[in-house]
């Protein structure tokens, strides 16, 4: 399995360590926390970032973006320095100019910035040791534009949008059929040996290479290249992740990271941030339903992935894994449609945990939702619209 993680924005990160409880549940084995010297970022930002990882032992990776000088050193050298007397130990450090941050089309002139072995070389002298990841902070389409030196790096990433062109449901669900070409393809020329990490990723639009900015969505609907995508406090994420996270592990990729801890891409919810009238009128801590998906994949790591046979059901994610003798099973409906999907060769005693609309309120309400093994279960499972189940399958078996 890989390792699943969180990102995490500057000014998120101290909501984020006032909902202890809740992050401690969702328990990310590496949190993605960024460094953006555009805006000043440094001792303030990394210091809240150590405290994150004293709270919930997640490993940090700093995704530093530069100014874009040609002093690419003299900009993380302080950035190194802070992270020393804060005694934060990055596990990995990830660098981009901030002119990579913009899509820089065919044919026309690139600006004026430091080269990626000048990139590197610096970061390699500011974090001497650490482990150095590299290539885009933006989307695969960037990185396909412009590919870094594999010789270079210790690891390659990039992240997805699924709704760049099109914000509607169907088509955002349908771009999980792209993430296995967007990795082989990164594979072609990143090379095989270079492990690839994906993320954080998430509905909405991180930022936009293509424009001055996200786009406004004050009417809280479904809209192209924005932050605020209402989908990502619903049923709709949950079950999206349940597929973009099978599909980066058939692929092999090394860790995936989704979203944030609070914010518009977060998984626990914090009044005041944007438009969610049915959350604001709830009182005492809530999550939403995403945040019991991340939980649940976030305590089968270090599991044996296992083989998922489906047939005829290209619109259910399934992902399973075996750790400490028990197998867990995760599917997703990827449409808002009822399926009935029929399980073969389960054992006696396997056991359900089901999200659906009908456990809206209770799962928002209960961060402990989906911790129990839930009812025993049936031969056929009904997944109604987006909804997401946990199969608890305890001894070996084949699936």
């Amino acid at each position: 399995m890989p390792r699943i993680g969180v990102g995490v924005a500057a000014g998120e990160a101290r909501h984020a360590l006032e909902t202890s409880d809740q992050i401690r549940q969702l328990a990310p084995q590496w949190m993605v926390c960024q460094v953006d010297l555009r805006l000043g970022h440094g001792h303030d930002e990394l210091e809240r970032y150590a405290a994150l990882t004293r709270l919930i032992g997640a490993s940090v990776v700093l995704e530093i973006i530069t100014r874009g000088t040609l002093d690419p050193f003299g900009e993380l050298k302080p950035v190194a320095d802070a992270v020393r007397r804060l005694g934060l130990a990055p596990e990995a450090v990830c660098v981009f100019p901030t002119q990579d941050m913009k899509s820089v089309q065919p044919g026309a002139t690139w600006p004026a910035m430091p080269s990626f072995h000048e990139n590197y070389s610096a970061a390699r002298r500011a974090f001497p040791g650490v482990t150095l990841g590299g290539g885009m902070a933006a989307y695969f389409t960037e990185l396909n534009r412009k590919r870094p030196p594999r010789e270079a790096l210790d690891y390659a990433t990039f992240t997805t949008c699924p709704s760049v062109h099109a914000a509607d449901d169907v088509s955002v669900m349908e771009t999980l059929e792209a993430i296995p070409h967007l990795i082989r393809s990164a594979r072609a020329f990143m090379g095989e040996r270079l492990p690839l990490r994906v993320g954080p990723s998430q509905l909405g639009c991180r930022e936009n290479p293509y424009g001055a900015s996200t786009a406004q969505n004050e009417a809280n609907g479904r809209v192209c290249l924005t932050r605020i995508d209402p989908r990502q406090r619903g049923l709709f994420n949950a079950a999206w992740i349940i597929g973009y996270f099978a599909a980066c592990a058939r692929e092999g990729i090394e860790a995936v990271a989704f979203g944030d801890f609070t914010g518009p891409f977060g998984f626990v919810y914090r009044r005041g941030n944007f438009a969610q009238p049915w959350f604001d009128q709830q009182d005492g801590p809530m999550v939403y339903p995403a945040f019991h998906i991340m939980a649940g994949l976030s305590k089968l790591g270090g599991a044996s992935l296992l083989s998922v046979g489906t047939s005829g059901i290209d619109s259910i994610a399934a992902i399973a894994a075996e750790k400490d003798g028990s197998t867990t099973l995760w599917l997703s409906n990827l449409t808002a449609k009822r399926q009935s999907v029929r399980l073969s060769g389960m054992p006696v005693g396997a056991r359900i945990c089901l999200l659906s609309a009908d456990h809206f309120e209770r799962a928002a309400a209960d961060p402990n939702f989906m911790g129990g093994f839930g009812r025993q279960l049936d031969e056929q499972l009904i997944l109604d619209a987006y909804a997401v189940a946990r199969v608890d399958l305890h001894g070996s078996c084949s699936i």
